[in-house]
């Protein structure tokens, strides 16, 4: 007697195979979708009942949920500040991409628990760094103006939350240097300040970022809360 088990790809269900009674309710993990098309049909792996299999098409939707979940590469996060920099007629530096990426990550995870940049932070002698957006752009030094990013899956989109808060990041920051923004970077109690020890590159975790960006979400609360209150003693007072 044989029993229906299910095959998985990226925790998704991608089809049902027939197999032993003893194999009833297994749930078999598959490495990828192009593995599960090269088994299809395949006799000695059992008979194939119903075929999920996503198209590519699916396949797509997948990997832009996951990218959502786990973050964007940086480069495709820096594009975004670039394309707004040059819409806006500005040109902006490696400093300026790295602090300004680096910021809206962190107010992300502030905001919405979630990182908007998937790789490792590391804490650098000049601030915080994603060292593939340093790779990408290297050629231009930290000073001169970045001609062109290669961002890695161009062709995917941000959500619009995230879009939001680069949009919000880039109009309250674009006006200050490089120099400027790694400065605000290296103050004391920043998750750079307390990772970057005896001039070694460390990876400055997540959870680091969080707690000084909520705590920095915390203060700008309170500061609009106090002008509030103080509007509305104004008028009172009038």
């Amino acid at each position: 007697m044989a029993a229906v088990c299910e095959c998985l790809v990226d925790g998704t269900v991608a089809a049902q195979v027939v197999l032993p009674t003893e194999s009833r309710g297994m749930r078999i993990p598959v490495a990828s979708a192009e593995c599960l098309r090269k088994h299809l049909g395949d006799a000695a792996s059992g008979t194939w009942m119903r075929k999920f299999l996503p198209s590519r098409e699916r396949e797509q939707k997948m990997f832009k949920k996951r990218i959502r979940e786990e973050g964007y590469p940086a480069t495709l996060v820096a594009r975004e500040f670039w394309d707004l920099g040059k819409a806006d007629g500005k040109t902006l530096t490696q400093l300026q991409l790295m602090k300004m990426a680096y910021i809206a990550h962190g107010y992300s995870l502030a905001y919405f628990d979630r990182p908007l940049v998937s790789e490792t932070v590391e804490a650098w002698l000049y601030g915080p760094v994603f060292p593939s957006l340093y790779e990408d752009t290297k050629q231009f030094g930290t000073s001169r103006p970045v001609d062109v990013i290669t961002a890695e899956h161009a062709g995917v989109e941000l959500d619009e939350h995230q879009k939001i808060l680069i949009r919000e990041i880039y109009r309250v920051y674009c006006g200050y240097s490089g120099v400027e923004l790694s400065d605000m970077t290296h103050q004391p109690d920043t998750p750079w300040f307390l990772n970057f020890i005896d001039f070694e590159k460390r990876e400055i975790s997540n959870d680091d970022i969080r707690d000084y960006y909520m705590t920095l979400r915390k203060r700008s609360r309170r500061r609009a809360a106090a002008s509030r209150r103080e509007r509305a003693q104004g008028e009172t007072d009038v």
